[in-house]
């Protein structure tokens, strides 16, 4: 159930491409950035879940198929996360609304897993930064419909304030001493699936999309671009399978109560 949920984010994160693409400047390639940060901090949420959580006993497993419904909301309104569209549904606040929802369910999951418990506090105290972020992601939502002009940089000025609420609260919060990662090579090995579809599904797009609005014919800028492409997915996969899993796995043994604060160092 993990893995299917993993292929729901990556769908997600791709998205963002769609989005970065409606912009080729640096107004685009900002709210995409501030999108792939508020999905990671999603899907690292759920890593924490799938980690401290059976994800196939009980009700939790419906559970997860609903959150993958949520997820794939997000994947189709990253598109239009920033732009209000005539004759559809306000697309920032379903952007919003879909991301609160499955940040909010990823800390329910983990209050009723760990209710009675001495790790209850931890759980609980999650809300906190997602409350802030909630707060902030309505505001850019809903605020710059109100306003006569820079619609999209408001918007993405309170969009990013809010990942850095969310990452920075959570950091404060873990810094204590968060939940255990109850196992590491579980850990690790989601993250290696993520990062394999996602740069699988990456060198795919790669190999299909040839540019962009009905693909152009094959050129010399077409064939630099997508050799380029290449190297960067290349850079990515050799980073994290040769370095980052290896010194996930050295941060903490098995029944060891690391957190997921040192792994993420």
């Amino acid at each position: 159930m993990e893995l299917f949920l993993d292929l729901v984010f990556v769908y997600a994160f791709l998205s963002v491409t769609d989005l970065m693409a409606e912009k080729f400047r640096l107004e685009g390639l900002l709210q995409g950035v501030v999108v792939i940060l508020l999905l990671w901090r999603a899907w690292t949420s759920y890593t924490v879940v799938g980690n401290v959580v059976r994800v196939r006993w009980g009700m939790i497993r419906p559970t997860i198929l609903g959150v993958a419904a949520i997820i794939l909301l997000i994947g189709i309104a990253t598109p239009v996360a920033f732009t209000d569209r005539p004759g559809a549904l306000f697309g920032p606040l379903i952007f919003v609304t879909a991301f609160v929802s499955a940040r909010l369910m990823a800390v329910l999951i983990l209050m009723s897993a760990t209710w009675g418990t001495q790790r209850m506090p931890r759980p609980t105290l999650g809300v906190l930064p997602l409350c802030g972020s909630a707060v902030l992601l309505l505001c850019g939502a809903l605020l710059p419909r109100h306003l006569p002009a820079g619609v999209n940089d408001v918007r993405l000025a309170f969009f990013f304030a809010a990942a850095l609420v969310d990452f920075i609260g959570v950091r404060a919060i873990g810094a204590g001493g968060g939940l255990p990662i109850v196992s590491v090579s579980h850990w690790t090995e989601r993250h290696r699936l993520i990062m394999l579809i996602a740069l699988g599904e990456t060198i795919i797009s790669i190999g299909t999309s040839r540019g962009l609005n009905g693909g152009p014919p094959i050129t010399w800028a077409v064939i630099f671009g997508s050799v380029l492409s290449l190297l960067v997915v290349a850079v990515l996969w050799g980073r994290h399978f040769d370095i980052a899993r290896i010194a996930a796995e050295q941060a903490g043994g098995e029944g060891a109560a690391t957190t997921g604060i040192t792994l993420g160092r």
